[in-house]
């Protein structure tokens, strides 16, 4: 169950090197979708060495089946970020 303000850390280096990135939720808005599966709209703000990313007052957004483990969908989250990472 997601928790506002809940903050989930992954780390994206090594245990010599721990490098963490922190993902803090802001919101979860439950909906139905078409097939009338029960799911969330999360809000979350990434925290990246002082960055908080989105900037500004809009955080980001995803979508998840109530059923589906959080934790993947953050790690989905980070992985896609780390891709842009250089650029932001």
């Amino acid at each position: 169950m997601l928790k506002l303000e809940e903050k989930y850390e992954v780390n994206v280096g090594d245990e010599e090197n721990p490098d963490i990135i922190t993902v803090e939720i802001v919101e979860a808005i439950p909906y139905k979708d078409r097939k009338g599966f029960n799911c969330l709209l999360v809000a979350y703000r990434i925290h990246d060495k002082g960055k908080v990313l989105p900037s500004g007052s809009i955080p980001a957004h995803f979508s998840m089946r109530i059923y589906e483990n959080v934790k993947l969908k953050i790690k989905a989250v980070v992985d896609e970020y780390l891709k842009i990472r250089g650029r932001v």
